[in-house]
């Protein structure tokens, strides 16, 4: 997970957002220099493409050691991330963020991305698992630390699964 969408949805939960959110991708927006217009380029998803959704919950408890130089006034934000790529070319993006609770030189969070994702083969896909912990003020985007961490992937869980990820990290 690249280091913005990390100050984004820091950010987000300063603002007291519950979580980050949802995004499909699938159909993107195409510059055309000539006419300076932009249009939305369709995919090569075939239409007769049938889709089942898929719907869930994917929880990582985080628990968090902190080393690093950082006033026990500094927030420290959880985020948990779940991408799919479908077979069919669709993609699904689900990113959620908490504030830790922390206590001394510990802190602890268990972040709940829920998703619905179209997927045309589940069989065949792959889901990935990412988590970070920052440690900073969202407000000023003033950071102190970050971490982030890849997961193997995952198969597409049972419709209506809660599968729970639980992890130690130290920053």
């Amino acid at each position: 997970m690249r280091f913005r969408s990390i100050v984004l949805c820091a950010t987000a939960a300063a603002f007291g957002c519950a979580g980050w959110g949802q995004s499909i991708h699938g159909n993107l927006p195409h510059h055309n220099l000539t006419t300076g217009r932009f249009t939305i380029e369709r995919d090569s998803v075939d239409p007769e493409t049938t889709f089942t959704t898929y719907t869930g919950e994917i929880v990582f408890k985080l628990t968090v050691t902190i080393k690093s130089s950082i006033s026990t006034s500094t927030a420290i934000y959880c985020l948990g991330d779940a991408d799919v790529s479908d077979t069919s070319g669709v993609y699904h993006d689900e990113e959620a963020v908490v504030v830790a609770a922390r206590s001394g030189s510990s802190a602890t969070c268990t972040v709940t991305v829920p998703y619905s994702w179209a997927l045309s083969d589940a069989s065949s896909d792959a889901v990935s698992l990412e988590y970070s912990v920052i440690a900073g003020n969202a407000t000023t985007e003033q950071f102190d630390r970050a971490s982030d961490h890849g997961l193997v992937s995952i198969k597409v869980p049972a419709n209506g699964a809660t599968t729970t990820e639980t992890e130690a990290v130290t920053i």
